[in-house]
């Protein structure tokens, strides 16, 4: 009893060095009441942008990013500073006890994949930014290595003090304590110990995420906890070197603290960056040109004849190829077809039809028949819009949704009670087809109130902002459409 009695005492003081609390048993109360948030949503208005707060070992969604000397919370702070633009604010946590057992880092990449699945952080968002104390950010490169899709939407990650290549204090921890996740964190081993392994599949992925990291320059009671060298490890952007200790980090007491104004300014740049450029490609499309061609019982039909590309293929659609076929053959007893010229548009195809033989009287009573296509092969400059009109918010009343094209800003579309689309105004700027709206009749259903986000929104392609659709009724017509 006396052992395991100063081995939970023993884990109790490590957990101590380690702990993101807002402050220690025994000491002090804080000055002012602590803002601590819950897990989940600090804001939601489905924006472009959102702001995910992974907390480290033994941390969770409140104390982790609570400062006890100003009681402010480092997510409250962020949903109400207009300089983040309107971003939603997300506080992931989960469970890291200092003694019993837990989870593994591991283990927590697949419960953070069900909880951002849930609340939709990958579908909701286009864009999703991190910020990662501690044993978080080896949670957020274990989600991202294991679900590449994910990555694609992540523009930056700050790392706050994560161990990446290890912390000697939970070496020693690790002894101490039933918290799996503790032994993950342990130096970099050889072979396949868990930061090697994700540290090489990291590297191996060449992720486009701009990676920023601060780290500690003071010691928690004593100890540092991570050290420069691990912190570093995997950044490809400036480093902040934090005028404090592993806990206080990430609590910022304002808006003005340094790792509050290095965050800010690395959201307002990505944001600023040109995103979604239109890319220009080259396509190839096969344009068949069919010809039917007869021939009588027992006879052979032999020649050539010229083929022309259709004139609705636009000019500047350049033919790289010309290929040729027999389809559709019947009665007949040999078939061929051949390329004999080629020029800009043209094709000269030459081709022998047999058909079967007629008996003795030389007659059947059947003629043979074929199609000679030529299969003219066109390459044409495309430009892609921006698959902007994915993560849209869509209310649609009626039984139909109108097709919006290639519009940016937000689109009001009424439809009147004879059925017909209107557009009364585009909001923002609008860009190559603002007029891209399926004009015609819609049939608005008897009670019919359907709303839909994300990828699931029906009809909707290429554009960036909100769409509301209504019904309007004439004047003294009550109840719903």
């Amino acid at each position: 009893m006396l052992i395991v009695t100063v081995r939970r005492f023993a884990a109790a003081s490590v957990a101590g060095l380690l702990i993101t609390g807002g402050f220690t048993p025994g000491c002090s109360p804080p000055p002012h009441a602590v803002t601590r948030v819950r897990p989940g949503y600090v804001t939601r208005t489905n924006a472009d942008a959102v702001v995910v707060f992974v907390h480290g070992i033994f941390g969770d969604a409140g104390s982790t990013w609570s400062n006890s000397e100003s009681g402010e919370s480092w997510p409250t702070l962020l949903s109400s500073d207009p300089a983040i633009a309107g971003a939603d604010v997300y506080v992931h946590s989960f469970r890291s006890p200092a003694v019993a057992d837990a989870l593994s880092i591991d283990e927590l990449v697949e419960d953070a994949r069900v909880a951002f699945n849930h609340d939709e952080i990958f579908v909701a968002h286009r864009r999703v930014y991190f910020i990662s104390h501690s044993m978080g950010g080896l949670v957020v490169r274990g989600l991202l290595r294991r679900y590449r899709d994910f990555a694609k939407q992540v523009p930056a990650i700050m790392f706050l003090s994560t161990p990446t290549n290890g912390s000697a204090m939970a070496r020693a921890a690790k002894a101490l304590s039933g918290n799996p996740q503790l032994a993950s964190m342990a130096d970099r081993g050889r072979g396949d110990a868990y930061l090697n392994v994700l540290q090489r599949d990291w590297l191996a992925a060449q992720f486009p995420i701009a990676s920023h990291c601060a780290y500690e320059t003071r010691d928690t009671f004593g100890e540092r906890v991570v050290s420069e060298d691990s912190a570093l490890s995997l950044c490809n952007q400036a480093v902040l070197p934090f005028d404090g200790n592993h806990i206080e980090i990430a609590k910022p007491a304002s808006r003005s603290a340094r790792v509050y104004a290095a965050f800010s300014d690395l959201f307002r740049a990505s944001e600023s960056a040109p995103r979604d450029v239109p890319t220009t490609r080259v396509r190839s499309t096969g344009v068949p040109v069919p010809r039917e061609v007869t021939v009588a019982c027992g006879a052979a039909n032999e020649g050539t004849m010229d083929f022309t590309l259709p004139a609705d293929v636009p000019p500047t659609n350049v033919v790289t190829d010309v290929a040729v076929a027999i389809a559709g053959a019947s009665n007949l007893k040999a078939y061929d077809a051949w390329l004999s010229d080629r020029r800009e548009r043209t094709a000269r195809v030459g081709y022998r039809l047999v058909g079967v033989d007629g008996g003795a009287q030389r007659s059947c009573g059947v003629t043979g028949k074929a199609f000679v296509v030529a299969t003219f092969f066109v390459e044409n400059t495309v430009t892609d819009s921006p698959r902007v009109g994915q993560y849209i918010e869509q209310r649609t009343v009626g039984d139909n949704s109108p097709t919006v094209a290639n519009v940016t800003g937000n689109v009001t579309i009424i439809l009147d009670p004879s059925g017909t689309v209107q557009v009364p105004g585009i909001e923002g700027k609008s860009s190559t087809r603002p007029d891209a709206v399926t004009r015609g009749r819609s049939t608005p259903g008897p009670g019919v109130n359907q709303t839909t986000q994300g990828a699931n929104s029906p009809a909707i392609a290429g554009v960036g902002g909100s769409v509301t659709v209504q019904v309007s009724r004439p004047k003294g017509r009550r109840g719903k459409p």
